[in-house]
């Protein structure tokens, strides 16, 4: 069981480098576009990607949780002065089932995570308004609700119901590509610091890095200097 975890990580490590790869290829080779001032810019967006939960691996044998949550979100940025923004964004990820082995049988919880989170980003380049790449630092706050339904071998024919919240932080690291005048692709990597009271899934400790990436579109831009 353990070499075929194992073999899931790896095949699911070499996908998200796959996406990677062919993300960054077409930014390479994608045409040429006008360049835009992105650092001031009122952008709506969306992304997908993984939350890898670190504490997973460290479950034991008669627990089976998936060590990587599919994650998409949409996202709010305001552009304001020296290369500021804010962004809201409103998040949602699938941990799927986790099995526990119990005396005589098991059963499943089936857990979703809804992250909000608020964060500042500062544009590395905002005095380079003409440079299609964009890269930025963020730093921020999270508030993370989880949901579960799920089954008990003792309670045959109910399904039980649980929510729990908790608060955490975020920080990392992005780039912004201008593919023309109203339309951007976006990398976005961070950490998640964030954990709860009480076991989610058998895990407290929803701690790990996630790499998302996306396209964003220019709802308002403010006026700015020549660009190229």
């Amino acid at each position: 069981m353990k070499n075929l975890l194992s073999c899931g990580s790896r095949f699911t490590t070499v996908k998200i480098l796959s996406s990677l790869a062919a993300f960054l290829i077409v930014l390479l080779f994608s045409g040429s576009a006008q360049a835009v001032d992105i650092s001031s810019a009122d952008l709506v967006g969306f992304r997908g990607g993984f939350w890898r939960v670190e504490k997973a691996k460290d479950l034991p044998s008669t627990i089976q949780a998936k060590r990587y949550t599919p994650y998409l979100e949409l996202f709010f940025s305001h552009g304001m002065k020296k290369g500021f923004s804010l962004e809201l964004n409103l998040g949602a990820g699938y941990r799927g089932d986790t099995k526990f082995t119990v005396p005589g049988g098991y059963y499943t919880e089936n857990w979703n995570l809804y992250p909000v989170s608020g964060k500042v980003k500062y544009s590395l380049f905002s005095y380079y308004p003409q440079k299609r790449f964009q890269p930025y630092l963020d730093l921020g706050l999270t508030f993370l609700t989880a949901s579960s339904t799920y089954n008990n071998p003792y309670y045959l024919g109910v399904t039980f119901i649980s929510t729990k919240t908790a608060f955490g932080a975020l920080a990392g690291w992005g780039v912004d590509f201008a593919v023309s005048s109203r339309i951007l692709a976006n990398l976005d990597f961070q950490y998640r610091w964030v954990g709860f009271d009480q076991a989610v899934g058998a895990i407290k400790d929803y701690s790990g890095p996630q790499l998302i990436f996306g396209l964003e579109y220019i709802v308002k831009q403010k006026p700015s200097k020549k660009l190229e």
